[in-house]
């Protein structure tokens, strides 16, 4: 069930956490990037402080996409960047979604599996040792990530970490 934001109760305080992240997107719009943590007990508000915070961006013109870490047995190996790449794909047009994998789009693949149904003329991802895999996998989510921020100011939000 998605709450809706007229549901929701009023956020109140939390403004130099508010300013400080408002500031780092200010940053990002201006294209200088940023990095926050938010650390704290279960159950205080990050989570929140961070939608708050994203759908200020979001009307501010940044995009905005989300991951998230789970410790749970069984979890899909890089689940994050998995989530991260499906809400990329969900809003953007495709051919821009297509524009933003490039020449990584086959080896995006092994995180989005569903891609074969939309290019079934897709190669196969290549066939390395499993140390060279994951660098090369990663290389190619670096590269995707940046041409997904070259369309517009990114706020890349990873939870739980």
């Amino acid at each position: 069930m998605t709450i809706q934001a007229w549901e929701r109760t009023p956020f109140v305080g939390r403004e130099p956490e508010r300013g400080h992240l408002r500031r780092l997107w200010e940053g990002a719009v201006a294209g200088h990037g940023g990095l926050a943590v938010i650390a704290g007990e279960p159950g205080i508000g990050k989570t929140r402080l961070v939608e708050e915070v994203a759908a200020e961006a979001v009307s501010g013109g940044m995009r905005t996409v989300v991951g998230h870490c789970e410790e749970r047995r069984g979890s899909p190996p890089y689940l994050p960047f998995a989530e991260i790449l499906e809400m990329a794909q969900r809003r953007l047009a495709a051919a821009d979604f297509q524009m933003v994998l490039g020449d990584a789009t086959s080896e995006m693949v092994r995180l989005l599996p569903g891609l074969r149904r939309s290019w079934p003329s897709l190669p196969l991802p290549l066939e390395l040792p499993p140390e060279q895999e994951r660098r090369y996998l990663f290389n190619n989510v670096t590269e995707v990530l940046e041409r997904l921020a070259g369309l517009a100011p990114l706020m890349l939000v990873v939870e739980d970490l």
